[in-house]
């Protein structure tokens, strides 16, 4: 049996990468393509279904005809009592950022519900974000790997009526050999870790003093640069603040259409592999509302060939404005090899995760406290 376990230290990345390399399976490297946010979550665990889901896709093997596919799932909770979730934050901020420039270009009323952090920017950051997007970039036929293993695989032979599919070319940076050793990757950790526990006081002490969360969390975005700026980028960040290394794991389908990953027999072709972590990332529930928000009030671009500056949202908008982007459940079976990876299998690096693997009576551990934190709501 394969270990059930992946080494972050082989995934470190820099932001200017094409794509990111993760050896989540079998020591190999897998590419990561895009990561999708599903709000409520996808997969449940014991029945309970999260606020949020984050899913970081990736493939392997795209030059040969194997195609397969993996994905990282990490949930995210809304908790009253939880800070912020910086990095998340970060992405909204982003988002809000091109929500506005389409619907200053569709001449739409702009955004009116603020968010700390995200605006007003420095003249600094808006010349540095006009600087950038005034780089002309070619524009991609596929916009994620996952388009063109589908183009791939459904291209009849070439002839003078057809377009011949393009290779995929790699950049020699993402073959280079991971940037931290184990002891190194150790470090980090621990330095995390202590980022964490320090932010959370600091969040602590601040509801005390505000008495509300929103207060708090504007007071908290004044204790850092607005809009994330202080923070580097990390392909990766999701999977430090969810603090565990432990997960389940199946073999199965992606749940958005054609759902690619039909496993055949004696074959790993079309194999999606899913890595779903046990534990939520706390998050801020303004930033919950805030995410659904977004997905809800979406604009397509004016340069949109269907719907160029009309709404168009792929959520289910309830008459509540509740969103659901979210797969419906699915029946397992045999086939999918689910695994539940954890204590026994490898000691994680996260205390966290080494003071929950302490409670040796296994019924405490998945289901009094099934979290490495404590929580009453699981």
């Amino acid at each position: 049996m394969v270990p059930c376990r992946w080494d972050l230290s082989q995934n470190w990345t820099l932001p200017s990468h094409r794509f990111s390399h993760d050896n989540i399976i079998y020591g190999n490297r897998w590419y990561l393509s895009h990561i999708d946010i599903h709000t409520p979550s996808e997969h449940t665990q014991e029945g309970k279904r999260y606020d949020a889901e984050l899913q970081m896709h990736h493939f392997y093997s795209v030059r040969k005809e194997t195609n397969e596919v993996s994905a990282v799932s990490i949930f995210l909770q809304a908790y009253d009592n939880a800070q912020p979730f910086r990095f998340l934050d970060k992405l909204i901020c982003l988002w809000r950022h091109y929500e506005q420039a389409t619907r200053s270009s569709c001449n739409l009323r702009p955004i009116t519900d603020p968010y700390p952090g995200c605006f007003p920017v420095s003249r600094r950051d808006l010349l540095r974000r006009e600087q950038q997007q005034n780089k002309t970039k070619p524009k991609s036929q596929y916009p994620t790997i996952m388009d063109w293993i589908f183009a791939k695989e459904s291209r009849v032979i070439p002839s003078a009526n057809t377009t011949t599919i393009p290779t995929l070319v790699m950049d020699e940076v993402n073959y280079e050999d991971a940037e931290m050793d184990d002891e190194e990757w150790g470090e980090f950790i621990a330095q995390e870790s202590a980022r964490f526990q320090s932010e959370e006081s600091m969040w602590k002490k601040l509801r005390r003093e505000f008495n509300t969360t929103d207060q708090a969390h504007e007071a908290f975005h004044q204790r850092h640069l607005l809009a994330g700026n202080d923070l580097d980028w990390f392909n990766y960040f999701a999977m430090l603040a969810v603090r565990t290394e432990y997960y389940f794991r199946y073999t199965g389908s992606q749940t958005i259409p054609p759902c690619y990953g039909d496993i055949e027999k004696n074959s790993k072709r079309g194999t999606n592999h899913w890595r779903v972590l046990k534990d939520p990332i706390r998050v801020h529930p303004r930033q919950v509302q805030e995410m659904k928000r977004l997905i809800r009030e979406r604009i397509a671009p004016k340069d949109d060939p269907v719907m160029a500056c009309q709404p168009d949202t792929a959520a289910k908008v309830r008459s509540d404005g509740t969103v659901d982007t979210a797969r419906p459940l699915q029946a397992t079976n045999s086939a999918h090899n689910d695994v539940f990876c954890e204590c026994k299998d490898w000691p994680s690096k996260w205390p966290e995760d080494r003071e929950w693997c302490r409670m040796k009576n296994a019924t405490d551990r998945f289901y009094h406290q099934p979290y490495n934190f404590k929580g009453s709501d699981f």
